[in-house]
């Protein structure tokens, strides 16, 4: 009698840790799936942040092609030709800024990815390939 009492107790505490390791199991799935979101998410704020800074950047630009532009048709003995150049530099400029505009390999300016949204999901993807931890 004393054994069944025994093995009775052996069984609940089986049970109990087999409860255990089930429920770390299942928090370890759920801090793993957490982890992914948090990935996606430092993903996500890093296309928004290198697109914002580039389109800043190219805005920038853009005011200093305008005032190029105002300073010309303000001014008729203006040099032309060395306008001309400066902005022919500032459109490689841009062109610079879009070509620097990536995020782990994807360009966010060049309109290869069509939307901000194709964007993401080739990103998330391409994450989503990468082997777990």
């Amino acid at each position: 009698m004393h054994d069944k009492d025994e093995n009775g107790v052996a069984y609940y505490i089986d049970m109990a840790l087999l409860r255990r390791a089930r429920e770390k199991a299942l928090r370890k799935e759920e801090i793993e799936a957490l982890d992914r979101q948090i990935e996606r998410a430092e993903l996500d704020l890093n296309i928004v942040k290198t697109t914002s800074m580039s389109l800043k950047m190219i805005q920038d630009v853009l005011a200093e092609m305008r005032r190029i532009a105002v300073e010309a048709a303000l001014n008729p003995t203006a040099d032309r030709k060395a306008l001309n150049r400066k902005l022919n530099e500032l459109k490689l400029e841009i062109n610079r800024i879009i070509e620097g505009a990536t995020v782990d390999g994807v360009n966010m300016l060049d309109g290869s990815m069509g939307s901000i949204d194709n964007a993401i999901k080739a990103i998330g993807d391409a994450l989503s390939d990468l082997p777990d931890d």
